[in-house]
């Protein structure tokens, strides 16, 4: 039985008056108003048959999943003030979908994403609307302590386009398929974020293969900086016996086609990259069970929401 928590705060209409900050009952040395912070707002749930959230104009600063063990997505857009999330226990969650949420904390929220122990594969979709350092934002990810492979999408079509969010849901998982494989039935070393391995990596690429790709999709660039690994490989490879054609996609329209090139599963795409798994365990380099996409679409960024219809 799947049950669906809605949050909504019922529009009023436009009234012709003009918009006031709210300010706190204090000034400054200089007299002038002080703004008030947001009225903290915190929303817990705790239920042992909740699936997932969705929340649209709702006034809440803190989301917390206390106890969820069905939790499997959150969806929250347009939340004004919403800017944190605490997991205490939540472990099947792996969908979230913050869009034009203007207030969110994004590092806190992905800290908290990514501290989940590595039970499945996630995927965080963001569309901020606020300027977001990539550079800063990229080397907390992939210095922290996540036991992930880690991707991330920086995607700047406008109006959005889907295309590459959805796609990345199909094969993300096929990566995971084949680490779990190589290490339960082919005794390949399994990789781990210790304390000791922080240490021991302290700069760039702090102990993780990271690579670029980019292209554009419909006219519009994207960015996506990972350290996944096989997917080269598989992106270069020639189409096998399996290839799908009824599918629209290439590596022209979106960042990787598997069906395109006939890898529909685990198991063929082994035999496509088995000469790099073998350099790889030679190296003894490790791979997690577990992968990340952090996909960030950048339309709202200047603060004015992009009306579509996908939200």
């Amino acid at each position: 039985m799947f049950l669906l928590l809605f949050l909504e705060v019922a529009k009023t209409k436009p009234r012709h008056t003009m918009k006031r900050k709210r300010t706190a009952d204090k000034s400054t040395s200089t007299s002038d108003p002080v703004i008030e912070d947001d009225h903290v707002q915190v929303l817990v749930l705790k239920s042992k048959n909740l699936v997932g959230v969705t929340m649209t104009n709702c006034g809440i600063t803190d989301l917390v999943l206390k106890d969820c063990p069905k939790m499997m997505f959150i969806h929250a857009t347009r939340c004004r003030v919403l800017k944190h999330l605490k997991v205490e226990n939540a472990p099947l969650v792996n969908r979230f979908d913050y869009a034009q949420c203007k207030k969110l904390n994004m590092d806190q929220v992905l800290d908290q994403i990514l501290r989940i122990p590595p039970d499945r594969n996630r995927i965080i979709y963001l569309r901020p609307m606020q300027q977001v350092d990539t550079l800063t934002l990229e080397q907390k990810l992939f210095s922290g302590p996540y036991p992930y492979h880690i991707c991330i999408i920086h995607e700047f079509s406008n109006p959005p386009n889907v295309r590459n969010k959805v796609r990345i849901r199909s094969w993300m998982d096929t990566i995971a398929n084949i680490n779990q494989e190589l290490i339960k039935y082919e005794f390949f070393p399994e990789a781990s974020r210790t304390e000791d391995d922080l240490k021991k990596y302290p700069k760039y690429p702090w102990g993780r293969d990271i690579y670029t790709l980019e292209g554009v999709v419909d006219g519009a660039p994207y960015s996506m900086i990972s350290d996944f690994p096989w997917l080269r490989s598989l992106r270069a490879a020639e189409p096998n016996s399996f290839a799908r054609y009824d599918f629209e996609d290439d590596e022209e329209s979106t960042i990787y086609a598997p069906r395109r090139k006939g890898q529909l599963s685990a198991d063929i795409c082994m035999e496509t990259i088995g000469e790099e798994i073998s350099e790889m365990r030679q190296m003894k380099k490790g791979v997690f069970q577990r992968v990340v996409a952090i996909f960030i679409h950048y339309c709202d960024v200047n603060g004015e929401p992009v009306e579509d219809d996908y939200i």
